[in-house]
């Protein structure tokens, strides 16, 4: 393709081995090009040392501060929000989504403007919305200059992501603190908009079709929407009272860890709308057996690896009924996680990896997942919704097959009022 060799990789087992290996099928490689093209910046050490922040920053007691943040972040854009009011309205389920996460998500890594500056949120929203949508066609080669606004955009960002630009806001999250100060000492600032606009992408990209989708199937199953109340009522009646005057709902991590029936909603979500692939170069000439077939094929030195981890997700021999949603597919019968799925026999360690394996994992999976279920937490407590048509067939958009989450090839209508005890 294009003048280079991809190798397809859909056989499981050889999966999980390529998965494994890290020295002579790299990911790190494949990067370059793609930070180049989309972002405009080039892959040097300075990578090697901002990659090291995020675990600090996205684990941990570090987590625990971001959960409260957004959670404070979530509640407030969706009470100043246009839809929370006492009558029924009807918009779309995607303009509804990106009007709280694309916000709450912005503001809780990078900070918030003052209160007489919320026309610049509006506009920043819109930016990142845009620049969203055009990431497909970015990262697949389109030059900027022929996609429409596209450069204006990520100047745009270039410049709310700016450190003068960031210094006028406040609660400002410590990894992007770190950013700064890492350039700073690299002598990099000018390269700081670009890596952090890198950074940007990676939170929003997949969070708002994410989104779309958990709360298009809690309202689509009625027994999984009941289930996942009942849950996060129990989880919050145990938790301690909110002494907040921020919040109505106090959400902590602990809290989130102990909700595995909305985890479980979250990942069958997750199964039936990401369309993820793991991208790998060879540095070398590669063997690969694939068992099932008794055969072994080689990767030749310099050729790109894909591993097509989609077709794992709707294997009939791994999920039953694969194309049917359950939202208990991923709890045990003691109500636990269930991680472990099998083939004939043999755990499949590769069956499900929403957030990819090895050095490619995202290092944001935490508060990805927290993200999803403190927005079910807030939209269950504060919002009475309904699917305007809930029969009709939703279509997935391909556009963003192998890069992550699908969108609806439509904005799903719904029907929404605020509770009348909100």
């Amino acid at each position: 393709m294009g003048g280079e060799y991809l190798t397809f990789v859909t056989d499981l087992s050889a999966q999980q081995t390529i998965a494994k290996e890290k020295t002579v099928l790299t990911f790190r490689k494949s990067l370059p090009p793609v930070l180049k093209q989309v972002f405009d910046y080039n892959s040097n050490s300075v990578d090697d040392e901002y990659v090291k922040l995020f675990p600090k920053h996205f684990q941990g007691k570090a987590l625990e501060n971001l959960v409260s943040k957004m959670n404070k972040c979530l509640q407030n854009f969706i009470i100043n929000g246009k839809y929370y009011n006492e009558e029924w309205m009807t918009v779309g389920l995607r303009t509804f989504v990106e009007s709280i996460i694309c916000p709450a998500s912005f503001v809780s890594i990078f900070g918030e403007y003052s209160s007489s500056r919320s026309d610049k949120m509006t506009e920043v929203e819109r930016n990142i919305l845009k620049f969203t949508d055009l990431f497909p066609s970015l990262i697949r080669g389109y030059p900027i200059s022929i996609l429409k606004g596209a450069t204006a955009c990520r100047q745009y960002l270039w410049k709310v992501l700016s450190k003068q630009e960031i210094s006028g806001r406040k609660n400002v999250n410590g990894v992007v603190k770190e950013t700064i100060s890492l350039h700073e000492l690299y002598g990099e600032s000018d390269v700081l908009p670009k890596r952090l606009l890198s950074f940007l992408t990676a939170t929003q990209v997949n969070s708002v079709p994410s989104a779309i989708w958990l709360l298009y199937f809690l309202h689509k199953h009625p027994e999984a929407n009941k289930v996942a109340r009942e849950e996060i009522e129990r989880v919050l009646k145990e938790s301690k009272e909110s002494t907040s005057k921020d919040v109505k709902i106090e959400v902590t991590n602990e809290d989130l860890k102990k909700m595995t029936v909305l985890d479980s909603i979250i990942n069958e979500s997750f199964r039936l709308h990401l369309a993820p692939s793991m991208f790998r170069i060879a540095t070398e000439d590669y063997f690969v057996e694939v068992a099932e077939l008794g055969r072994t094929y080689k990767i030749r030195k310099n050729d790109k690896v894909l591993l097509w981890v989609q077709m794992n997700q709707m294997d009939p021999d791994i999920f039953e009924q694969p194309e049917v949603f359950q939202f208990d597919r991923f709890l045990n019968e003691d109500g636990s996680r269930k991680k472990d799925f099998y083939k004939n026999g043999r755990l499949m360690k590769c069956a499900f990896q929403p957030f990819g394996t090895g050095l490619s994992k995202c290092p944001g999976r935490y508060f990805a997942v927290n993200e999803l279920k403190q927005l079910a937490i807030t939209t269950l407590r504060f919002f009475d919704i309904e699917l305007v048509n809930p029969q009709a067939e939703i279509k997935m958009d391909k556009n963003r097959i192998g890069l992550g989450a699908l969108y609806p090839a439509t904005d799903i209508k719904i029907r929404i009022r605020r509770k009348a005890d909100c």
